[in-house]
């Protein structure tokens, strides 16, 4: 067997050996060649070279699960890390943003308090607005009727003094007529009267309403707040 049929061989079974081994194994070989030994340091051979490739394959498997293992650990490890610096950052933008929601929130209600302000003093304004014109109104035609009644009665002095010299006959029916209408007219400013203050207390009523109102709307508003 020569030396490159050597090489080849320990090849085959992936041993790396040099040409001074070679030609040792060759020279060995060829001893035993004499005695019929080079079937069994052949199969000695085998047999060991299976040993050596069983262990170093046991070897590698040992030193693959411990670098596994090892792996394994390791990224655990740095999972974990992970996880819990993303937990950390997540934590902390959250606190962020419920921070700034809670800002935002307190700015949009101080906005609707000062809005809701705002329209309760625009109303108390409206409504003393139109209880002064309600009351402005109600002398302008107080005053007017009192002028046309004033207007009225000067005018039937006039012909009651005109109708007195010419017809002294119907001075009583005149004067019975007189006092009718005077009565009418009396009842009718009663009827006002009574009228003008109806409208003034309904107004009264409305505006108490709108106060209690507003008080309501600002107590669900500190509730709610």
């Amino acid at each position: 067997m020569s030396v490159k049929a050597l090489r080849r061989l320990a090849q085959r079974y992936g041993i790396e050996m040099n040409d001074a081994m070679l030609r040792f194994l060759r020279a060995a070989i060829l001893q035993l060649a004499p005695s019929g030994q080079v079937t069994v340091a052949i199969e000695r051979f085998q047999q060991g070279l299976f040993q050596r490739l069983q262990h170093e394959r046991e070897l590698y498997e040992q030193t693959l699960t411990l670098h596994l293992k090892n792996e394994r650990e390791m990224y655990e490890q740095t999972l974990a890390f992970r996880l819990q610096h993303e937990r950390e950052l997540y934590e902390k933008i959250l606190t962020e943003r419920l921070r700034v929601e809670r800002e935002r929130t307190d700015q949009q209600f101080a906005h609707l308090r000062e809005i809701v302000e705002h329209q309760r003093i625009a109303l108390e304004k409206q409504i003393e607005q139109q209880r002064v014109a309600l009351e402005k109104q109600i002398e302008q035609q107080r005053t007017a009727l009192e002028k046309q009644m004033e207007a009225h009665r000067a005018v039937l002095e006039i012909q009651i003094q005109a109708q007195r010299e010419i017809v002294e006959q119907r001075f009583a029916d005149l004067l019975r007529y007189l006092d009718k209408r005077f009565e009418a007219y009396e009842r009718h400013l009663v009827q006002l009267r009574e009228d003008m203050e109806g409208r003034f207390r309904t107004l009264t009523w409305l505006v108490s309403g709108a106060t209690a109102f507003l008080s309501v709307l600002l107590t669900i508003y500190q509730f709610m707040r």
